[in-house]
């Protein structure tokens, strides 16, 4: 792959970074655009990338990992006129940035996008009527496989307890959720390609590596969701998503709606797996009823994701395909429909 081309998609992720209150991490892409460009240091830390640099999030994976050589007490915390340290940094660390790259997709495990599932539950156990059994594909550390237990405050409306350690504050637009609707978890279950395990420090380590640096609100919720999850009693089983999907819609209870969902995981899964898990929805929702509902809920970035945000799409058998509204992508904003 051309530097020029590498260079290019960190522009672009650049452009998402700035639009998503991370001027640092803006900044920092655009200067190793530049350095790519200019044939420097960049260019021998990812000589010979292999894949297709936006699809492989490739800038953020060098974003990672300057901030885990941050965590790691490698390179204090960068500002927005430290590309020279950062060079020196690759320069030194060639070995070790390039190792982090190669061996660690993104994985963020952003708790602020349960601002969408929450929502989303609670209409679900409105129009259900039944107990839900909650699946999360692409799960990671599993935090967000525990969205009943965080508190929320949009200002307009509260839910939730409000001595949960996980406190979300989405800017919130249109309808309100369905506050009142009994929501009651009848079990929860996730599947992760490379499963983050929260009793290894170094693990989380790496996880906490992908939340941006200058936005310290997240690793706060992180390392709160932690805590919260770790007494859950849930692992994420390490298992490709398409063969979960398979066996768990083979095993699912009668008398409760299930409910599979991910959030910006989907780019991630290949076009075979996808094919295989639609067709595998597909055909179990011809044959879900009003006793035993199933639900594939999604936020995933789709064409109209430039202008921020992504769209939060439910499918419910029998029913039908909803558009729920759109969320900004770590949670900060929300313009709710709900189901209409």
């Amino acid at each position: 792959m051309s530097a020029k081309t590498i260079a290019h998609a960190f522009q672009i992720q650049a452009q998402f970074c700035q639009a998503m209150n991370s001027p640092l991490t803006a900044n920092l892409l655009h200067h190793a655009a530049k350095n790519l460009l200019a044939n420097g240091v960049m260019t021998k830390l990812l000589p010979h990338w292999r894949g297709n640099p936006i699809a492989d999030a490739l800038a953020l994976r060098f974003a990672g990992a300057i901030h885990y050589a941050v965590l790691k007490g490698k390179l204090q915390s960068p500002n927005n006129s430290q590309w020279e340290n950062i060079a020196n940094l690759i320069t030194k660390e060639e070995t070790f940035l390039r190792d982090f790259i190669n061996r660690n997709p993104p994985q963020t495990n952003e708790t602020g996008r349960a601002a969408a599932i929450l929502p989303a539950l609670l209409e679900i156990a409105a129009r259900a009527s039944r107990p839900i059994a909650l699946r999360e594909m692409g799960a990671s550390a599993g935090l967000n496989l525990f969205p009943d237990r965080f508190f929320y405050d949009a200002k307009r409306w509260q839910w939730g307890e409000q001595a949960s350690g996980v406190r979300l504050t989405p800017r919130w637009e249109g309808e309100t959720p369905k506050l009142t609707a009994p929501l009651f978890i009848h079990s929860r279950g996730g599947c992760d390609k490379s499963p983050i395990d929260l009793k290894d420090e170094e693990a989380v380590m790496r996880l906490r590596a992908y939340l941006w640096q200058d936005q310290p609100e997240r690793q706060a919720r992180l390392l709160a969701a932690r805590t919260l999850a770790l007494g859950g009693g849930v692992d994420v089983e390490r298992m490709d998503a398409d063969d979960w999907v398979a066996r768990e819609l083979a095993t699912r209870a009668r008398g409760v709606a299930t409910v599979f969902y991910h959030t910006v995981v989907w780019q991630y899964l290949g076009d075979e797996r996808r094919a295989r898990i639609l067709a595998l929805m597909e055909e179990a929702g011809r044959g879900a009823d009003r006793d035993s509902p199933l639900c594939w809920l999604r936020v995933e970035p789709d064409d109209a994701a430039s202008r921020g945000f992504f769209p939060i799409r439910l499918y419910f058998w029998p029913g039908g395909d909803f558009l729920l509204g759109e969320m900004e992508p770590h949670g900060r904003s929300v313009a709710w429909r709900g189901l209409r």
